[in-house]
């Protein structure tokens, strides 16, 4: 969502090395078709921010890269990163 509002920011900046193809987005079928299973408590301060946590275990991603504060309080529990970091992370590789 903030690509369009700030495009030389790091969410635009994504977009564009998903589009050069330096990583790939992965669908999964069965996770796009089922709600995950919920997490035994809550982690995030924020509710809503609980399904994307549960679906991110369930599909077993790498990280989850959002702006979000409540995720990114979560880094010691899930793998949570800026899209900054992120941008990092593939200038690395």
């Amino acid at each position: 969502v903030s690509a369009p509002i700030s495009p030389g920011g790091g969410s635009a900046r994504l977009l564009l090395e998903l589009r050069s193809g330096a990583f790939e987005l992965i669908r999964n079928e069965s996770v796009l078709h089922a709600d995950p299973a919920p997490s035994p408590g809550p982690l995030s301060a924020d509710p809503d921010d609980e399904y994307l946590i549960d679906l991110a275990r369930d599909a077993q991603a790498d990280a989850i890269v959002s702006g979000d504060a409540h995720l990114l309080e979560l880094r010691a529990v899930i793998p949570a990163m800026t899209p900054a970091e992120f941008l990092e992370l593939l200038a690395d590789r």
